[in-house]
């Protein structure tokens, strides 16, 4: 059957009938597209494992590298392989060009280095993403997570306040940011804060006021 795959921006058609495509009479680059979209149609359907044993292959021929190694690094994430992962997205990053193809190799490295607590190379990719795209929302706010672990409360806040301004209902960026002010002896300003979040619907932050506030109203 004929199944259409389309990742990093190129269409694949890709016939399977149970085996192998020939490959004696595929090039290269052919051959190294055909396992790409292979690995991709066993990522799709969570076989991780059988998608890295394809991208391999891929990666040995000639062509896609970037693409690939970008892919390959989702599968290991998948499977929490975090530190093999981080290096196919460094390598993913030595071949690819197109801006938008390395934001989201530093967003995913970046989350994959928070997993591994490496969290100043985490902030340092992140602000690669900013860089390129002065709106990303999950990468400010995940920036701010990391300052936080960091204990660099103020840099949270501002990572806080930039989400708050690209998207004024985020209830979660007022509740962290509200926790980080009370952390700096800001308390009227926090519980302010904390209040926002209740507003906004978060559910949990009551208790949270009530430890820090002294009132869950």
């Amino acid at each position: 059957m004929i199944k259409k795959l389309l990742t990093a921006g190129v269409l694949f058609v890709v016939f399977f009938n149970g085996e192998s495509k020939s490959q004696e009479k595929a090039s290269d680059a052919d051959s190294a597209q055909y396992w790409w979209g292979k690995g991709y149609v066993s990522a799709v359907k969570g076989d991780y494992e059988a998608a890295i044993v394809d991208y391999d292959k891929s990666i040995k021929l000639y062509g896609l590298k970037g693409e690939v190694y970008y892919d390959r690094g989702n599968a290991r994430a998948e499977l929490k392989n975090y530190a093999g992962a981080i290096e196919d997205y460094t390598n993913a990053l030595k071949y690819l060009i197109d801006d938008l193809d390395k934001l989201k190799t530093y967003y995913v490295r970046g989350m994959a280095k928070i997993e591994m607590l490496d969290l100043d190379g985490a902030i340092a990719d992140l602000s690669e993403v900013v860089k390129l795209s002065p709106n990303h929302e999950e990468a400010f706010y995940y920036r701010a997570t990391a300052k936080d672990k960091l204990k660099d409360y103020r840099g949270a806040i501002e990572d806080f306040t930039k989400v708050i301004e690209i998207n004024p209902q985020s209830s979660r960026a007022y509740k962290l940011r509200g926790i980080e002010k009370i952390r700096l002896r800001d308390k009227q300003g926090g519980c302010s804060d904390l209040s926002m979040a209740s507003e906004l619907g978060d559910t949990k932050v009551a208790s949270v006021m009530e430890k820090l506030c002294g009132s869950s109203n």
